[in-house]
């Protein structure tokens, strides 16, 4: 039973960072090219900047959370 158990961790874990990677593509990526874009027309004090950036920083840590709770399951392996 432990090793089913062991299996659908790593599972989790895995379609975890799959879920990071269509968030990193769908989201992270084209907030960081808006981001890039408002810096370079209006500068690092425009609102437009500004709001790219929390953005794409609220994103930046949703997925770090995403990688921290995937390496814990994989390698704690905890059971419900």
């Amino acid at each position: 039973m432990s090793a089913i158990i062991a299996v659908d961790s790593n599972v989790t874990g895995l379609l975890i960072f799959v879920v990071m990677a269509v968030v990193g593509a769908a989201v992270y990526s084209p907030a960081l090219v808006r981001q890039i874009k408002a810096l370079d027309a209006d500068g690092a004090a425009s609102g437009a900047h500004r709001a790219a950036d929390a953005r794409a920083r609220g994103t930046g840590m949703f997925l770090a959370l995403l990688a921290v709770i995937a390496v814990l399951v994989m390698v704690f392996r905890p059971t419900f």
